[in-house]
């Protein structure tokens, strides 16, 4: 099923931006990514993301240090048409989801109340000709009722009324959201509290519901990178990863580690032969990976989930101690992007690491690695996950197993 993420990134510049974005890519595997608020007037910031799989895109320049909207997809999984962009959004028709195509609109309401009142002027236009299952996925800088804020004064209640009017103006539903309440943490205030809201969400209207009635929304975890939470639209149940072992390759964050000599001395045998010392060696340095660095991926998910964990707390927004305990996780995880960065890029030893030789070495390996289609007996091609997997898993079968009528 499909799987779409949007995030308010407050500013698409930066190597912790890529950094970022491969985090959670990683961890939830979108086929359509949509960021707001990236703060860049070209698409030069977003070619660093055609390493990871996507190669279809579409983005709406800021002005200046305000705004900007891009959605980038990809095309192997699901077809998508640009029909409309606006400072404010982006329209987009997909096809391959489910069994009819539907309608997802990006959205990043500017703060300003005029601009806000022409957004839902055009998104009222779109559905009273909208026939087929359309969702709604952004940030709208505002809160329909009081309990989606806490901190700071009373949320207006005008605005909460005029916030609410327009989605019912519009027909549309509030999709709801599982993990933590809030969507944007704000500036500390006097007193040491903290403002919090849910200014991210998404709407659907009704033949959306009837289409993808096991659509879920999730609220991820925050990162330092930006204020806000991405949250994550799934149209139907949990797609099963494709897991395959990896060979073993040597790390170049390692040698970073102050032990790391002591570490080679105490486990080269010398009195052996080359390979017989190369294999010891390979198998120690896994196990002092695992023991010493914890393999930086499950660390990074174990730091995830503990800062999931904080910000879905009910106490989260009035205590002191999660604050501070949420600041010390985002450090930590900084710090294991730095030692992921150094292995990401570890074979780059010339130039611009954002280099185009890069991404294209990038993309190549994972052309080799990916089995797209395979012949099966009747010399037809086999293209769907689902039918590869029964193919590879019978073709092995038939030569492990011993046939019933096999005397052996």
């Amino acid at each position: 099923m499909v799987r779409m993420v949007f995030w308010n990134v407050r500013g698409a510049c930066g190597r912790n931006f890529a950094q970022n974005i491969r985090l959670l890519c990683r961890r939830n595997y979108p086929d359509i990514l949509l960021l707001a608020e990236t703060k860049s007037e070209s698409d030069d910031n977003f070619r660093c993301l055609m390493s990871m799989d996507f190669d279809g895109m579409s983005y709406v320049p800021s002005v200046g240090r305000s705004g900007g909207i891009v959605a980038i997809w990809i095309t192997a999984k699901i077809d998508v048409t640009i029909v409309r962009q606006d400072r404010q959004f982006i329209h987009l028709r997909c096809s391959g989801v489910g069994t009819q195509s539907s309608y997802v609109t990006a959205v990043y309401a500017l703060p300003c109340n005029s601009q806000k009142q022409i957004l839902w002027t055009e998104l009222g236009h779109m559905a009273f000709t909208m026939v087929e299952p359309w969702t709604l996925i952004g940030d709208f800088n505002d809160v329909a009722a009081a309990i989606e804020r806490s901190g700071g004064s009373e949320a207006n209640a005008r605005r909460m009324t005029l916030f609410s009017d327009q989605i019912h103006q519009c027909h549309l539903l509030d999709l709801g959201a599982v993990g933590p309440r809030f969507t944007w943490r704000g500036p500390l205030l006097r007193g040491g509290r903290r403002l919090f809201e849910r200014l991210d969400r998404g709407l659907a209207n009704e033949v959306f519901f009837s289409s993808f009635p096991e659509c879920t929304v999730q609220v991820l975890s925050r990162t330092k990178f930006s204020d806000h939470n991405p949250i994550c639209l799934e149209y139907g149940v949990n797609a099963i990863p494709v897991c395959r072992n990896r060979c073993f390759r040597f790390e170049a964050m390692w040698i970073k580690h102050a032990n790391y000599n002591e570490f080679l001395n105490h486990n080269w045998d010398n009195d052996k032969d080359l390979l017989f010392s190369l294999n010891l060696l390979q198998g120690s340095l896994l196990n002092w990976n695992k023991e010493v660095f914890g393999f930086i991926e499950k660390q990074k998910q174990n730091i995830l989930n503990r800062i999931y964990e904080i910000q879905r707390s009910v106490g989260y927004p009035h205590s002191t101690y999660l604050c501070n305990l949420e600041m010390e996780l985002h450090e930590e995880l900084e710090r294991l992007l730095k030692l992921e960065e150094i292995k990401w890029f570890q074979w780059v030893t010339n130039g611009d690491r954002n280099t185009h030789y890069y991404h294209l070495k990038a993309k190549m390996r994972k052309k080799r690695n990916r089995i797209v289609m395979l012949k099966n007996g009747n010399g037809e091609w086999v293209d769907r996950e689902e039918d590869l997997r029964l193919l590879i898993l019978n073709h092995f079968k038939s030569l492990f197993c011993a046939d019933s009528h096999d005397p052996q």
